[in-house]
């Protein structure tokens, strides 16, 4: 059992992350490390790994890169349906506030759709309107969260778990994920941009989920990495200026300098040491900095990002 520890008890050191990846190393810090993986049904694998007022719930549809486009699509449904009841058995941590989704062959065309992912984004939306009985609930209680690709042949889904509940957070630049057109899919993302929450000891996180180059619901600066790249800090100091109630349209510095880590996720290896060294210029109070190659929701985004801002 552990204490809440803030995220930027890390060690300071910048890595290159696997194409593998879980949770952040920041995670560990409140929740220890994972008991094994065991079976809670045929082909859905969990494990749990809890702390004093976090824990992280993580679970797994085994081969799913396999499965056809309703099966894939019921698959990730069944998860969120599982996460639901796992939740509603912690008592002490019984709220989700972060969740990462880690997606086999994401951009793969799949049934009558371009890309996995949107036949993920169905089967997540239909079990989170079950779950908060109609979408009209999603603005005051979706957690936030990122989606990417990953090379394996499983779905992963972690849920980052709290004693108390979180509060969603928008960034007025951009068109809420689960309002967006069916130019993204036949049922979009659901998830909330950013989720403030109380460390319990008088200080207030920001955990902001991906984010990328969007303006309203549009990718932006197609095939421009500087522009994607100062686009996508725009809306990561939006998110802060949203959470703290300072002028949207003041400098983003004051804002990009709350965040204590960040990961990035791109597709192309060879941006990795550009973007270490751009993004620690202008993100100085970062402890950790992650690069993680891979492939991401649309195939015309060169990052995102996600991260831990101290309000």
């Amino acid at each position: 059992m552990r204490d809440i520890v803030t995220p930027a008890a890390a060690p300071a050191a910048r890595q290159i992350g696997e194409r593998h990846p879980g949770p952040p190393p920041w995670t560990r810090l409140l929740v220890g490390e994972a008991a094994p993986w065991l079976e809670a049904e045929p082909g859905v694998l969990t494990r749990l790994a809890d702390g004093l007022a976090f824990s992280l719930i993580s679970l797994r549809l085994v081969d799913a890169v396999e499965l056809e486009a309703d099966a894939f699509r019921a698959g990730a449904r069944r998860l969120y349906q599982a996460l639901r009841s796992l939740l509603a058995e912690r008592s002490g941590t019984p709220h989700p506030v972060r969740i990462w989704n880690f997606i086999p062959g994401i951009l793969e065309p799949l049934g009558d759709l371009p890309h996995r992912y949107m036949e993920f984004n169905a089967g997540r939306f239909e079990a989170y309107e079950q779950w908060f009985d109609s979408r009209s609930n999603f603005a005051l209680q979706l957690p936030t969260a990122t989606g990417t690709g990953q090379a394996g042949r499983h779905l992963d889904v972690h849920c980052l778990c709290a004693r108390h509940a979180g509060t969603p957070v928008e960034n007025p630049r951009q068109v809420s994920a689960y309002r967006y057109s069916p130019r993204y899919g036949p049922l979009p993302p659901c998830f909330s941009r950013a989720t403030r929450l109380s460390n319990g000891h008088g200080v207030d996180w920001l955990l902001v989920g991906g984010t990328a180059s969007v303006a309203g619901e549009d990718s932006t600066h197609l095939g421009d990495l500087d522009g994607q790249l100062e686009e996508t800090a725009l809306n990561l100091a939006s998110l802060v200026q949203s959470a703290t109630g300072a002028p949207p349209d003041g400098s983003p510095e004051p804002a990009l300098a709350r965040f204590e880590h960040l990961r990035v996720y791109h597709p192309r290896a060879g941006d990795a040491g550009y973007l270490r060294e751009a993004l620690g210029a202008r993100f100085p109070a970062v402890a950790r900095l992650e690069l993680v190659s891979s492939d991401l929701c649309r195939p015309e985004l060169l990052l995102e990002i996600e991260g831990v801002a101290t309000l």
